[in-house]
């Protein structure tokens, strides 16, 4: 072989070599802007998740706002009722006390009676069976 055999042979391999690498180059660059778009394809959905999350965090952080002051006013309701039911349980203590008191002279009333009875019967006892007193006005009693 000689120098231009081998001059030929570098030649070819030297332009196969540029032809190869800037194939690779090429191809490089390629799949380089391909994994760019990509990414960056990547990188909008993930900010439009991550914003769509942070939408829907917002509206569950105003729904727990709005659940927490729905239970402030249950249980401002709570104790106003609890309140009122002890109004109205010291109203019934001192309506006990009024039918107590009540009862009270209730019973010394029918004692009352029942010494007026008593007597009536000693008085009826004591009368025995006389005739009625006549009326002034010409009746009987």
């Amino acid at each position: 072989m000689d120098i231009q055999q081998w001059s030929m042979i570098g030649g070819v391999a030297v332009a196969t070599g540029t032809a190869i690498f800037g194939g690779v180059t090429f191809f490089a660059g390629m799949m380089d802007k391909r994994l760019s778009f990509f990414a960056d394809m990547v990188d909008k959905r993930f900010d439009l998740l991550v914003n769509a999350m942070n939408r829907g965090f917002e509206q569950i952080d105003k729904r727990f706002e709005q659940v927490d002051k729905r239970f402030e006013q249950v249980d401002k309701r709570f104790e106003q009722v609890d309140r009122r039911f002890e109004e109205v349980d010291k109203h019934l203590n001192r309506l006990e006390a009024r039918v107590d008191r009540l009862d009270v002279r209730l019973e010394r009333v029918e004692r009352q009676v029942q010494s007026i009875d008593t007597r009536l019967a000693r008085v009826e006892m004591r009368f025995g069976d006389q005739p009625p007193a006549m009326d002034p006005r010409g009746g009987a009693c």
